[in-house]
């Protein structure tokens, strides 16, 4: 039980170091540092990049629906003669969206694709 929750402490921390941009290299470094080598530290390192992968996904999609929603609610809400609140609704639909499209096809590169197993020997 202690081993999976420090695993997946660990796999937390280097998810979290993909979103702030450290590359496999440094990824590698610090787990050699913790005691962790060769195919076990390259596959910490590929479930906490399908993490990463992951969690940009779920966020791409609830800010698709949110869009959704939120234009659903200017096109045919009760606002059709509130033009401030159709200003609203617009600028809140643009912010979500923009985030969608960053987390969609912007953050995707923040985990870059798993090399080959014997690529770097």
């Amino acid at each position: 039980m202690a081993g999976s929750a420090s695993n997946s402490i660990l796999r937390f921390l280097l998810a979290r170091d993909i979103r702030k941009g450290k590359s496999r290299e440094d990824l590698l470094a610090k787990l050699e540092a913790a005691g962790f080598s060769g195919d076990h530290a390259l596959k910490f390192i590929a479930q906490a990049e399908r993490k990463v992968l992951a969690r940009n996904r779920r966020c791409a999609v609830i800010s698709a629906i949110v869009v959704l929603v939120l234009l659903a609610r200017l096109l045919w809400g009760p606002y059709a003669d509130h033009p401030d609140m159709q200003l609203l609704l617009g600028v809140l639909a643009a912010i979500f969206s923009g985030a969608g499209f960053y987390f969609w096809f912007v953050a995707r590169w923040q985990a870059p694709a798993a090399k080959a197993a014997g690529a770097d020997r």
